[in-house]
């Protein structure tokens, strides 16, 4: 019976959290929760996969946005005011289920990497009015189901790191981004996994001159937890190594009562002094059988995504 009340009635959400952490602390810090703050969406949606970014002084989050009333993600933003607050609006349909907007910028120009993966594509989109609006510039890669591609920059060249989700044999690869023809080169698998761990969870970032990548951890669950890797990668040999130095629980914003119980996050971002997170939680409704039942018959604009 309570299975049956949870299938029904119980759904999980996400939402995203932003803080300042002090300048002592290390990345992904334990804290008791009270420096985080919600990043508000209007009630149709929730949001995950935040990716932060600072331009002349103002700070963005990018994120999945999705859409309650019709079962598919949109590319969404909100710019963190000077008094802290957030509001997250959708700004681009991209035309398919869109998520995990991986943004950089490279030589003064704003990219964005959105996963596609619903298409089964890696496209490449730029900035032509930063930071609302994205003009597609190129196919990266299609037939090809790749998950949370993430653009990372060394020695003065740009690569990606590429997931495939295959169950036991999940396959990461890396391959060079060339921004000027807008191409990638071959693609090149550097590790495999036999568990559902090593997929992206946000951009890859320096930290005491180590290069860091976060990745989602999901054996038990999805979004169980977020590990952070120190990794080397020779862009000669294509040699690739990868090693786990810190763990990120829920628990990191445990302790707030206007917050949900947390059960799950899996993107860390970071910029400056300020990083966001995004965080899983159950949440009940009486109405979700409605909402089922009115995308089943096509009621008031509420439908299943095809």
């Amino acid at each position: 019976m309570l299975t049956r009340i949870k299938k029904y009635f119980v759904e999980n959400k996400w939402i995203c959290l932003y803080r300042r952490k002090h300048a002592e602390d290390s990345f992904g810090a334990a804290s008791s929760g009270r420096f985080w703050k919600r990043v508000r969406c209007e009630s149709r949606y929730w949001c995950a996969d935040p990716f932060i970014v600072e331009e002349h002084g103002k700070y963005y989050v990018f994120c999945e946005m999705m859409d309650l009333k019709t079962s598919h993600g949109v590319l969404g933003l909100a710019e963190i005011s000077p008094s802290g607050d957030s509001y997250a609006r959708p700004i681009a349909d991209l035309g398919c289920h869109v998520s995990y907007p991986n943004v950089f910028k490279a030589n003064d120009t704003w990219y964005m990497i959105p996963e596609t993966s619903g298409r089964k594509t890696i496209e490449l989109y730029q900035a032509i009015d930063f930071p609302t609006r994205w003009k597609k510039q190129a196919i990266l890669a299609q037939n090809l189901h790749a998950v949370d591609t993430t653009a990372f920059e060394q020695d003065g060249k740009w690569y990606v790191f590429i997931y495939e989700p295959k169950g036991a044999n999940n396959a990461l690869s890396i391959a060079e981004l060339d921004l000027g023809a807008k191409r990638l080169g071959p693609i090149k698998k550097v590790q495999q996994y036999t568990c559902r761990i090593g997929r992206p969870a946000g951009n890859v970032f320096l930290h005491n001159g180590n290069s860091i990548r976060p990745t989602q951890f999901g054996v038990s669950t999805y979004g169980g937890k977020i590990v952070f890797k120190k990794f080397l990668f020779n862009s000669v040999s294509w040699k690739y190594e990868e090693n786990d130095i810190k763990e990120v629980t829920p628990s990191i914003v445990q302790g707030l009562s206007r917050l949900p119980v947390a059960e799950g996050c899996h993107t860390y971002n970071c910029v400056g002094n300020i990083e966001v997170v995004d965080i899983k939680y159950s949440h009940f409704s009486l109405f979700r059988p409605l909402r089922i039942l009115m995308k089943c018959l096509h009621l008031r604009g509420y439908h299943f995504y095809e």
